[in-house]
């Protein structure tokens, strides 16, 4: 059976990914940051995987920062002061979470795309809120049932300094339909 995973980021799709590489190599013929019609290989099924708006875009900053401050270290390690510095752009992290959001949001970056483009066309939908449970109908489907387990991307940060009454509205503002067609709550 051929899967294509369309994988929204920040939502466990490395783990997944990770998973099928693992267990089921070949069943996978889709697994990148896109939507579904771009997928040139055919499938049996697709699947992707949502999660809550408010903290998969807290996610993907935090990711940003994360990301910047690896290619600054990396630059900065290889003498080159003038590369460190561009690390941290507006592109990136130098900014804060609205900021970044809005730069992204007017640039389309696939980041920030709202999960109706991500979801159409899709067979199914999982959840990352309950990955594990949601994930068996995946192993059911493939009659593989090893464990899920986090393997990528797994930062430490406090979310909660990021839900300030600005951010909600911000985001609430921007993906409204998605964060009511889904319910989702800010915890």
């Amino acid at each position: 059976m051929k899967f294509a995973h369309v994988h929204i980021p920040k939502t466990a799709g490395g783990s997944v990914n990770d998973w099928f590489k693992q267990y089921n190599p070949d069943s996978l013929v889709f697994n990148t940051h896109n939507t579904i019609d771009k997928c040139q290989t055919k499938f049996d099924f697709s699947f992707c995987i949502l999660r809550n708006t408010y903290y998969r875009l807290i996610s993907a900053y935090e990711f940003a920062k994360s990301q910047a401050l690896r290619k600054y270290n990396k630059r900065l390690s290889k003498g080159d002061i003038k590369g460190a510095t561009e690390a941290f752009n507006m592109n990136t992290t130098d900014t804060d979470i609205i900021s970044w959001l809005s730069y992204h949001i007017e640039t389309d970056n696939n980041v920030v795309w709202p999960l109706d483009k991500w979801t159409k066309n899709v067979d199914i939908i999982l959840n990352q809120e309950n990955i594990i449970e949601d994930f068996k109908l995946i192993q059911e489907k493939l009659n593989c049932f090893y464990p899920l387990q986090k393997t990528q991307h797994v930062l430490n940060y406090s979310k909660e300094k990021y839900l300030t009454e600005d951010y909600i509205a911000f985001v609430y503002r921007h993906f409204h339909k998605e964060i009511d067609k889904y319910d989702y709550k800010v915890l």
